[in-house]
């Protein structure tokens, strides 16, 4: 499926609630800047008479962070399609693990989100409050499936 243009990054800005479909969003977006980056440098470099090789080379970093982008956006897509084909005992469950994921993927490119008006500083503070909240109810999940007797 084709990404699509994003004219207005800060359309995208998610909520204190970092749902999956507003994190899917971002990482979409994500990767369409970071394809648009490798074909404008790659094409400049090209023109200013570089062999595609060389040209290649000079957008080497930019690409294997893109790599990274697709993987994890694809992961993030794939996992949320196949936790909405669970039963419901394990959505419950699953779904706060996609939301760990995706929101642990935020606060490593934070950076990046702030830089392009998606994510302000105002919701730096909430995103590490959500993903801590998540990372202890899956923790409690898991201690849960440890001792036995969850369902």
């Amino acid at each position: 499926e084709a990404l699509e243009v994003v004219e207005d990054p800060a359309a995208l800005a998610p909520s204190a609630e970092f749902s999956a479909s507003q994190i899917l969003a971002v990482l979409r977006y994500r990767e369409m800047k970071l394809w648009a980056n490798v074909v404008e440098k790659n094409t400049a470099a090209i023109r200013q008479g570089a062999t595609p090789a060389a040209a290649y080379n000079s957008v080497l970093d930019l690409g294997v962070t893109l790599a990274l982008a697709h993987g994890e956006r694809l992961c993030f897509e794939e996992f949320s399609k196949a936790v909405d084909k669970m039963s419901v005992e394990l959505q419950q469950t699953m779904k706060l693990l996609l939301k760990l994921y995706g929101l642990t993927i935020l606060e490593e490119n934070l950076a990046f989100f702030a830089l392009e008006g998606i994510v302000d500083r105002s919701l730096a503070e909430p995103m590490r409050a959500t993903t801590n909240k998540n990372c202890s109810r899956v923790g409690q999940v898991w201690r849960c499936f440890e001792i036995g007797g969850c369902f």
